[in-house]
This record gives C-alpha cells, structure tokens and sequence, in this order.
C-alpha cells in the first residue's frame, strides 16, 4: 500500500503531496490524517497522510519511517486544506503554522495547577438565564464579567463525552479563563515544550473536556467537540499577519468547526466584520448579554495644556485619588517625534526611515536597533531639535512635575503588574484591568490609538472605547473626536462601517490582494513596485490596483518592503497574478489588517 504524504515544510504550492511506502508493520496504523514521520533528502521530517492508494506513478517511492500515535479528524483535515487553497498558501506551509512542534515520544509530564487566588475573578449578578445555543453564535457583552459567566455555563451545558475548545488571542486572556473556570491545569499554546504539547495532545484524545489555548490548539486531537468559542473575537491577535504564512484564523476555526460538527461561538463587545458578515447573511445568531457598564466620559483636549480642565481639577483633589490609577499611552520612548528647530524636518532612522522617539545622545532605532544615530538635521545641519508626543516616559515625567511621585510603568516587556499608586502603560494593560485593583483609567491622547495600518478605518477606535466600556472602571478619554462614538451603538457603527467598505470595495464584499514587494535597495523597491503596478493596469484593466504607498519603505529582516493592493473582479486574476513565482514579491491575499 502507498500513502499521499504532505509534509512539514515551506514548499511552493506546485509541490504539495509525495507518495510513499507503507511498511508491513503499519499497515494497520496508517489511516488518513495520521502523522507520520518519512525521510527527506538525509532528515527526519513529520507529514500527514492526505490519502491511500493501491498503486504510484513514482519510481522507486521511499519507505514510512514510522507512524506517529496521533491523527487528525479526515474531515477537519480536509476543511483546512480547502481553507489553505482559498488564502492561495501552500498546505504544508499551513499545517505546519498550525500544528505545534511534537515528539509523539511516550514521556510522562506533568501540567502545572493554574491556582492564583490574589486574581481570581469575580462573579457576575445573573441577569437572566443565559440560553445554550445549538448553531453558530455571537454573544455581544458590555461588561466583561458576564463574559466569564458565559463560560462556566456553556461548561456545565457539556454531557458526558462531550468537548468544548476555548480559542483565545493571547496567554494573558487564556489564564483568566483558567482562573474563572478553576478547573482546567494548564493552557496549550506554540511556547510549550515538545513534552507538554504531548501531554496535552493525549489528554484531548483520551476525552478531555475543556481545552483553554491559542490557535496551535485548533487541530488537536478532539473525538466529540461540541463548541469552539473564539474570546475577544475582534482582537487582532487572531489574525496572524505580522509573519508568514499570513491568515485569518476565524473561517480556519469556522472549518474546523465544520469538519467536527461543532457550533462556534464568537464573544467580545462588538463583533468583527467576518462575524459581522455571518450575521447579515444569517448564519450566525446574534444575541447581546447586558450587564453593569461602566460610564465613558470624554474630554475635548485643549491646545494650551497637555490636560483638560476636568481632569486636571481631579488631579488637585489628591483625596479622591483612591486606589491605583492607569494612564494608557499607545508610545514607549521619551517621545512619538523630534522635530528641528531651524526648518522643520523630522529627525528619522537613516535606516529604516522611522521617527527616532529617544532623547540619548548615542540614539538606537528602536525598529532595526540601528545603532549610534547623529542628531543632526540633514537638511540644514541644526543640532537643535524639539521633542513633541505623549509617551510613557514623558506621561511620567509631567506626572512628576504635577507632584506625583509613585509611579510605575507597563509594557508588553513587563514581567509583572506594578503595585504603584500611577501605572504609566501602553495598551498591552488591556487584558491585565480586569483581574488587577485599578480603581480608573485615563486615555490623555486618544488620537494615538487611531492609527490604521493600511486603510483609514474608524475600527479600531470604536473597538478600543467599547472594550473600555465593558471594565465597569471609570474611564476618561481625552480626545478632539467627537463624541459620538460614545454613544453609538455596535450594531449602528457595523451597518455604517459596512456600507463605507462596500463604498471602498474592502472585505467582506470582495477579494483583495495585497503584494508585498520586496529588495535590499530602498529606491528599487518603490521602482519594483511601481513596474508591476503598470504592468498588472496593463493586463488587468479592469481590476482596481491602488498606488503603492509613498511612505517611507518599512525594513525588517534586511530588506526593504512596500505593498501595492489589488481588488481583483474575479478569481481568473488571482490565479493570473499568484502562479508566477517572482522572487522579490509575496501575496496575501484578502490581508487581515484590511479586513479589520
């Protein structure tokens, strides 16, 4: 017997499947979906048998090395593979982003209790009974103790036999769960040892019934999965588009889902526009869990001071100052940019083309670490520069000068929460406010948080003040913004965002590629970039392709980078553009940070 085997490694899509042997000894154990391990050229690798056949074209096939004790589900592992020739990637290349790095070596290890009592969770008042839903659904909450109330009923909800997988966009929110839950040892993430991830893979196949982990725990071995719930489902942490393969894990979670017979449930205070899109198309259920919210106040910010009146005369009574108090900034560094006294210019890496944001006189580029930059102006040779941008360390320095003097700092490098009176964060506190004793927040730059990465969209604004809604803190926002993004509801801001990307011709109402072009010279990029774009108006006139970006190239892994975005009429263009193998471009298509 011959078996089709896909294996671990970054190949072109034109080479997916290899046939090999089956030995004697595993005839019985090979099934489809089974891990195997084969040679290739003089290594070891792992693949997964994709199907079984009597007879090869290959002339001499190499024989199985041997049969690993786990297996996929055959038809989750087709729904992947289908997904994976959807996002145009090749399926090893997925799979293997997918699946975590085992040993499938009988060893005995073991998981941890996840016991913290100084965080543990509180209970929400019930506020009616909450119903278990059958089909796909999304929960709306404003408030997030509800959230965890969710959780333990869906969890109780179970019969014997039955699984439930908890999908969550980082560590911090998955041990909340843990906390709320009180009964599950540990959380299954990519970070684990090879004997962990082993461990944790035979307990999901021998029935265990709650599994709290981040995308990696997508293929585990599961036998009868009754729900996926993907927490925080808007975050942009489930969506992997700051490394390759690039991808969108909901419809991934989604196929999975329907390859295993399961609901998925999507919960957080608005939803994304993938679940947004099922809800119009009435796949998805929509229901709303309402709760004690807290009250959002915003503030206009004056031009005269770095604070708002309000807030400045709560900053004089010192006694109603009770408790720890958060001031979240989107900016590490002594400033956001340096400007030159004489004419104006910004001080940027020579390198990489970025803002420089420190205040040493030996500056490092905090971007490609490009170090000893000369504070120079190079256009007019001024020495003098001024700093402008509330950051972390600047925040904390006025702080000081209002005659604060306990204060600490956190960032997504902080090892632990500060026990100070003022906590000076980035918003990498966000998972942190709920299980911590912070008594309000404070927003003193709301505008920072309103970057877009590519698209100008008011997505991520609107996620950030509903997300700080549902704290029950009180929260005061500095912004020029008008306040009506307080008060709209999520329902009002999607039929609006919706209606502004059908306008832009954005996901979900059609596909959209984004090619990312690639060179060691930083002018031959944009030359680069600019030749296929006349090339593809050329031969695709109808297609829109917007101009690439005349931003200065970013710079990561010592090349250039620039992107030139397509929104193809249909896929006969796709498949024209992507099986040309260029050397210098990559493809994504429909890239999550356009998609949301």
């Amino acid at each position: 017997m011959f078996v089709q085997v896909i294996p671990f490694l970054r190949l072109p899509r034109s080479l997916t499947v290899f046939d090999y042997q089956v030995p004697s000894v595993y005839l019985t154990k090979v099934e489809v979906g089974s891990l195997v391990q084969i040679p290739w050229r003089n290594k070891k690798i792992w693949g997964i048998v994709l199907a079984l056949q009597e007879t090869t074209l290959t002339a001499n096939p190499s024989s199985l090395i041997k049969a690993g004790e786990f297996k996929l589900n055959p038809s989750v592992l087709r729904a992947v593979l289908a997904r994976a020739d959807k996002l145009y990637l090749p399926p090893s290349t997925l799979l293997n982003n997918l699946l975590p790095e085992l040993t499938w070596q009988k060893r005995d290890f073991t998981v941890p209790t996840a016991n913290d009592d100084a965080f543990a969770i509180p209970v929400a008042r019930e506020t009616g009974t909450i119903s278990i839903p059958t089909q796909d659904t999304f929960f709306e909450i404003n408030d997030q103790r509800q959230r965890f109330n969710l959780y333990r009923n869906l969890v109780a909800a179970l019969s014997e036999g039955e699984q439930i997988l908890f999908l969550v966009p980082d560590k911090i929110s998955g041990d909340l769960i843990l906390q709320s839950l009180k009964q599950i040892p540990s959380l299954f993430t990519g970070a684990l040892s090879k004997s962990a991830a082993t461990w944790h893979w035979r307990a999901v196949a021998s029935g265990r019934s709650v599994t709290v982990g981040t995308k990696k725990a997508l293929l585990l071995p599961y036998q009868n999965l009754k729900y996926i719930v993907v927490d925080q489902e808007a975050s942009q942490h489930h969506r992997q588009w700051d490394q390759a393969p690039r991808y969108d894990v909901l419809p991934i979670a989604r196929a999975v889902a329907e390859g295993s017979g399961a609901a998925l449930l999507g919960v957080d205070v608005c939803p994304s526009a993938y679940f947004y899109k099922g809800i119009q198309e009435k796949r998805v259920t929509y229901k709303r869990l309402t709760g004690d919210a807290s009250q959002l106040r915003m503030v206009e910010r004056p031009n005269n001071h770095w604070l708002a009146l309000p807030i400045q005369d709560l900053l004089k009574n010192r006694s109603s100052l009770t408790g720890q108090t958060v001031w979240m900034v989107n900016r590490r560094g002594g400033h956001t940019m340096c400007i030159c006294g004489r004419c104006g210019q910004m001080l940027t890496c020579p390198l990489c083309g970025l803002p420089v944001t420190s205040e040493d006189e030996q500056i490092t580029c905090r971007h490609c670490l490009q170090g000893k930059i000369e504070k120079k102006c190079l256009d007019c040779g001024s020495v003098g520069f001024t700093n402008f941008g509330l950051t972390l360390d600047e925040v904390g320095r006025r702080l000081r000068k209002l005659g604060f003097s306990d204060i600490g700092y956190f960032d997504a490098d902080s090892q632990r929460w500060p026990t100070n009176q003022i906590v000076v964060a980035t918003s990498a506190c966000l998972p942190q406010l709920l299980r911590t004793s912070v008594r309000r927040l404070f927003l003193p730059s709301f505008e920072q948080f309103m970057i877009p990465v590519d698209i100008q969209t008011e997505w991520q604004a609107f996620y950030l003040l509903a997300y700080l809604r549902s704290l029950n803190k009180p929260v005061i926002v500095q912004s020029r913004q008008s306040e009506s993004m307080v008060t709209i509801k999520p329902a009002q801001f999607m039929t609006r965002e919706s209606r502004r990307r059908l306008a832009l011709k954005l996901p979900p109402y059609g596909q959209l590629l984004k090619v990312i072009v690639k060179n060691r010279n930083k002018t031959a990029v944009m030359k680069r970039a600019l030749s296929l774009q006349s090339q593809w108006r050329q031969k695709f006139p109808r297609d829109t392709i917007w101009t690439p970006f005349y931003s200065q190239p970013s710079y990561r892994d010592g090349t250039y980078r620039c992107h030139v975005i397509i929104h193809p009429v249909n896929n006969e263009t796709l498949d024209e553009i992507t099986k040309i193998s260029y050397p210098d471009i990559v493809f994504d298509l429909n890239p999550p940070q356009l998609l949301h």
